[in-house]
């Protein structure tokens, strides 16, 4: 029996997949062969209905069931970002919090355009 806690885990290794993998909430929920609504209700923790398609979702995320059960699993989310991905990351990490603004705020103008 899944615990509450695990399903959580889950709910957030899904999410992060989603932000890692650029995966939108409309292909995902074509897939599953379910309404966009559904995973917004995921999102907001109003229901839990994502834990009968762990099948389905370790399949079209290529994870094993087993990764989307572990805490704290980064090597999942990493393992799909490039090496340039991940040095951006770590001296991203490094910047005082303006600077991460300013990079924020560019990013957000970029994508604007």
């Amino acid at each position: 029996m899944i615990k509450n806690n695990e399903e959580n885990v889950v709910l957030s290794n899904i999410l992060n997949l989603m932000k890692v993998k650029g995966v939108r909430q409309k292909d995902l929920a074509e897939f599953l062969g379910v309404s966009q609504n559904a995973i917004t209700q995921w999102k907001m923790h109003k229901t839990k209905s994502y834990m009968k398609y762990l099948d389905r979702l370790s399949e079209y995320f290529n994870v094993s069931k087993d990764e989307l059960l572990q805490a704290d699993n980064k090597q999942i989310f990493e393992s799909y970002l490039s090496k340039d991905e991940q040095q951006i990351i770590k001296q991203y990490r490094l910047l005082t919090p303006n600077l991460k603004r300013t990079v924020q705020t560019l990013l957000l103008n970029l994508n604007q355009n």
